[in-house]
């Protein structure tokens, strides 16, 4: 489960950077208005902030709500001006400029997950190493061959195509069928 859990956080992050680089690049500099503040209780009782703001663009109106760090949520009241970044061919797409920590902080739970994910799978495994006992059909009409120095079972389905399989135990007095 942290293995899955980092994996999507890092999806998340690869997303960010990459927007972020480009809004650095091509986005347009403007003016946003902080119209909303709210601070949330999140995970083991941490306080996550957020801030509304809204911008404009060719004649609308966009508003936005941004997670942000808890020194520029001490610091901005409603009504309070800050300098953002959009994008011209995305409007919706913008960020306050500047406002990288919640990144940073993201990135530092990733690489912890990374590294629980890394002892969890050193202790527990990914899976089994045992073989895994043949079913009546993987035993008639297969063969066993050596990929890596580990041993397979090959066998065909009823249109020929062969499948590989990881090698297998036969039952007490059974031997594996010779090619």
């Amino acid at each position: 489960m942290p293995l899955l859990m980092g994996v999507g956080l890092g999806v998340w992050v690869a997303v960010e950077t990459r927007t972020r680089k480009r809004l650095q690049k091509q986005g347009i500099e403007a003016e946003g208005e902080i119209i909303g503040r709210r601070t949330a209780v999140a995970g083991r009782g941490e306080r996550v902030h957020y801030v509304t703001y809204r911008y404009q663009h060719a004649g609308r109106t966009y508003e936005r709500k941004q997670q942000v760090n808890r020194e520029n949520y001490g610091r901005w009241g409603i009504g309070a001006h800050l300098p953002i970044r959009y994008l011209a061919d995305n409007p919706t797409t913008a960020r306050i400029t500047g406002e990288a920590s919640v990144l940073k902080g993201t990135m530092i739970v990733i690489v912890g997950m990374a590294l629980l994910s890394i002892i969890f799978l050193a202790i527990f495994g990914v899976a089994s190493s045992a073989p895994q006992r043949c079913s009546a059909n993987q035993r008639n009409g297969s063969y066993t061959t050596t990929i890596s120095g580990t041993p397979y079972t090959v066998t065909q389905n009823a249109q020929g195509t062969p499948t590989i399989h990881q090698q297998c135990l036969n039952a007490p007095g059974e031997s594996t069928p010779s090619p």
